[in-house]
C-alpha cells in the first residue's frame, strides 16, 4: 500500500478513490474502537457503585462479574478456601469472567443481585464438590471466581435431575463423555439433597 501513497499518479483514479474511501473507513473504525474502549473503561469504573446501590439492576457481564468477585467478601473467602484445598495460588484472569457470564446466562441468572442471593443461599455448600473431586496439577493456579464455577454445579445439582446436570456438562464440554457419568453422580450426591 505504501507505493500508492508515494506515487498517487501511478494508480488509476477509480482505484485511488477506492483507496481514499477505505482509508476513511479505517479512520472511522479506529475512532469507534477508541470510543468503545473509553466507554468500557467508564462502565468498569461505575459498575462497582451500581452493584453497591442496585445489584438487581446490574446485568451480569464480564466487567460486572469481575467487580462483584473482587468486592464480595463471601466470594473471596470461598475462593481462598478452594485455593487452600487444592494448594494453589489465586490469579485474576479476565477471560475466566467471560466464561462465567456464559455459564450464568445458560442457568438463567441475569443480574448480580440474583447471583448474590444464590451465593448467600448456597454458601459454604459450594465447597462440597471441590473437597470430593478437585485435584491440582503441579504449578496450576486457581482463578478468582472459581467458587462461582462450583456454584453452577450446585445450582444444577440442586435441581436434582441427572439429565439437566448432563446437559449442563455437555453444553460446556466439561469432562469427557466417558467420565461425565461419574461427575454427574458426584454433583448430585453433593448438592441434590441440599435444596
Amino acid at each position: 500500500m505504501t507505493w500508492v501513497i508515494k506515487n498517487e499518479h501511478a494508480v488509476p483514479r477509480e482505484i485511488r478513490r477506492s483507496f481514499s474511501r477505505l482509508a476513511g473507513l479505517l479512520e472511522l473504525a479506529d475512532e469507534e474502537f477508541i470510543k468503545i474502549r473509553s466507554n468500557l473503561a467508564n462502565y468498569e469504573a461505575e459498575v462497582e457503585a451500581q452493584i453497591e446501590k442496585t445489584p438487581t439492576m446490574v446485568l451480569i457481564n464480564q466487567a460486572s462479574l469481575k467487580s462483584y468477585v473482587q468486592k464480595s467478601q463471601h466470594i473471596r473467602i470461598l475462593d481462598q478456601k478452594i485455593s487452600h484445598i487444592v494448594n494453589a495460588d489465586l490469579e485474576l484472569k479476565d477471560r475466566f469472567f467471560g466464561y462465567l457470564t456464559t455459564v450464568f446466562s445458560y442457568l438463567g441468572v441475569k443480574t448480580i443481585g440474583e447471583l448474590d442471593e444464590i451465593v448467600k443461599d448456597i454458601g459454604d455448600d459450594v465447597l462440597n464438590f471441590p473437597r470430593n473431586g478437585l485435584k491440582n496439577k503441579q504449578g496450576e493456579k486457581v482463578n478468582w471466581g472459581t467458587s462461582l464455577f462450583y456454584l453452577a454445579y450446585a445450582i444444577v445439582g440442586r435441581r436434582g435431575s441427572p439429565s439437566q446436570v448432563s446437559d449442563y456438562l455437555e453444553h460446556f464440554k466439561i469432562e469427557t463423555t466417558e467420565s461425565r457419568q461419574e461427575l454427574i453422580r458426584q454433583i448430585l450426591a453433593a448438592y441434590s439433597s441440599k435444596s
